[in-house]
């Protein structure tokens, strides 16, 4: 998947984004092939939508698939550092996806159709070298909102679903 980015202007770097704790984003690609990368607007600009788990992204994912546009899950690795360039270029800036808000045991919709989304905006200065990983604040929403869902091993339940 990476070479269909690879065109794309990219900071060269060798440490990979996300590599403490993974995340996965949703693309699709147009009818010129272009690839798209879902994002969300944000008042530091656009920010690329990252989950912590790829079954929340293929959660997702499947739901927009079937709302018309086939979205299909990469690793965040995988995308060109510059895509999570804030609007001035100096910071880094993602949409982590935290959870999705229920009623009586349905996931909420937005008036678009898309599901309803808890997230959080992360931005980081950037700095040398180029790193950007999910800050502890984020990390410790998604875990609490997890443990109030009752799921208590999302981190090792994610390993084993990915081995």
């Amino acid at each position: 998947m990476q070479n269909m980015f690879s065109a794309l202007p990219h900071d060269n770097n060798a440490n990979p984004f996300f590599s403490i704790i993974p995340a996965y984003v949703l693309y699709f690609t147009d009818d010129n092939g272009i690839p798209h990368v879902r994002s969300e607007r944000t008042e530091l600009g656009r920010a690329i939508t990252c989950f912590l788990t790829p079954f929340d992204a293929m959660i997702e994912a499947a739901h927009l698939t079937r709302l018309g546009k086939p979205y299909l899950v990469m690793s965040a690795s995988d995308l060109g550092r510059y895509m999570f360039r804030d609007l001035d270029g100096r910071g880094l800036v993602a949409d982590i996806h935290l959870g999705w808000p229920t009623k009586s045991g349905r996931l909420l919709l937005r008036p678009s159709g898309r599901l309803a989304r808890y997230s959080r905006v992360t931005h980081q200065w950037a700095r040398d070298p180029l790193m950007f990983e999910v800050d502890d604040i984020a990390l410790a929403e998604y875990a609490k909102l997890r443990e109030l869902a009752g799921l208590y091993a999302w981190q090792e339940t994610a390993r084993e679903f990915l081995n």
